[in-house]
């Protein structure tokens, strides 16, 4: 039986289905490198080689080439004339200034928070605050449920643009970092009553108080990153290992 032109161009359709929903190879491989930097599969300044991802990948070097130059631009991966592709190195002064545009923003969206947030989604961020008390007393650092609790605050600003600038910030910078021990007893401490405090001014829809407890956030976090990056790498610059 003969097909008519409509059920050819379904069949066409269909078939092209997988393309229509499957990102270009580049960026496919892209965001698995990143996710392979931000777990600590390669170290700071560690070469990527071209033959061996497309290998690994199974794709020509022309996915990897463009894969590289999405990184970059991402400041995941550094291309280097002549030398190719490596783990991004970031010096402490750009750091300090990302720290700067990060309480900038987080301010920002802790403001927006309290004057727009859900009943449901503060109660959600106080759950996650007691989270992170209960697994400090269980001597687990906060640092993973101080990322979930932050990214749900941010979640619910209600701006997207904010949200997105500040989880940009966020995943070229807290990789670089997440490989150090900076979680002494009173780092933690601080952490946690910062954070509790977060949720009692969100709770009390006080705008001003959420800012000014934002910005401490930021500030304690960089007073115990900028000092521990300095002391292990070369003056002046970060040697990035983990990633978004």
């Amino acid at each position: 039986m003969t097909k008519s032109g409509s059920d050819i161009g379904e069949a066409a359709q269909a078939a092209r289905a997988p393309d229509t929903f499957l990102p270009p190879m580049g960026q496919r491989i892209a965001d698995a490198l990143a996710d392979d930097i931000v777990g600590g599969r390669y170290r700071p300044g560690e070469p990527l080689r071209e033959q061996e991802l497309a290998a690994r990948f199974e794709s020509s070097r022309g996915p990897v080439r463009e894969a590289f130059r999405i990184l970059e631009k991402e400041r995941l991966v550094e291309v280097l004339p002549w030398r190719g592709a490596r783990v991004a190195r970031l010096s402490i002064a750009e750091m300090g200034n990302v720290f700067e545009l990060q309480e900038a923003l987080f301010a920002l969206v802790a403001r927006l928070s309290a004057d727009r947030g859900r009943d449901d989604e503060i109660e959600a961020i106080e759950t996650l605050v007691d989270d992170m008390a209960a697994g400090i007393q269980q001597g687990n650092p906060p640092d993973g449920h101080e990322e979930r609790t932050a990214a749900r605050m941010i979640a619910m600003c209600g701006n997207d643009r904010a949200a997105d600038m500040l989880t940009q910030l966020d995943r070229q910078t807290r990789w670089r970092y997440v490989h150090l021990d900076i979680g002494d007893g009173r780092h933690q401490q601080q952490t946690v009553s910062s954070w509790r405090g977060m949720a009692d001014a969100l709770a009390a829809r006080d705008p001003d108080t959420a800012e000014s407890i934002a910005k401490r956030i930021v500030r304690q976090r960089r007073d115990a990153v900028l000092p521990a990056l300095e002391g292990e790498g070369e003056p002046g610059v970060i040697a990035t290992g983990q990633r978004g």
